[in-house]
């Protein structure tokens, strides 16, 4: 299986009212349930590293999951701008 090179996507192109600094990104993470945190980070894990499963539907799941048709939308724009579903990733095991 190849090693991909993916840009990941920067939180204000889906969520433009949230900065992306430390503070902000500590404070979101303190209103996080630990156990439900650990259990979908885990879960994520498994699927991104499935060589079974198509790439693509890695990150459809994800995405169905955890985001609603709007900020889709956005992150699908991003996908487009940034040279396609192959050179962005939304989820990944880094």
């Amino acid at each position: 299986m190849p090693i991909r090179a993916t840009t990941p996507i920067p939180v204000s192109k889906v969520f433009s009212d949230t900065s992306s600094d430390f503070e902000t990104f500590k404070s979101l993470l303190t209103k996080l349930s630990l156990t439900d945190t650990l259990i979908w980070c885990a879960r994520l894990n498994l699927i991104v590293s499935n060589p079974l499963t198509e790439y693509k539907a890695k990150q459809q799941y994800g995405l169905d999951i955890f985001f609603n048709a709007e900020e889709i939308q956005r992150i699908n724009l991003f996908v487009r701008e940034y040279g396609g579903i192959d050179r962005v990733a939304v989820f990944f095991r880094g």
